[in-house]
């Protein structure tokens, strides 16, 4: 399942798999 969250490295949005670490913006 692809999500978009936020890289709290770069303070980017990008696509990832969903994981329950990820904060997923719907």
């Amino acid at each position: 399942m692809q999500c978009k969250y936020k890289n709290e490295l770069t303070g980017t949005m990008e696509m990832c798999k969903c994981t329950h670490s990820q904060q997923v913006i719907k």
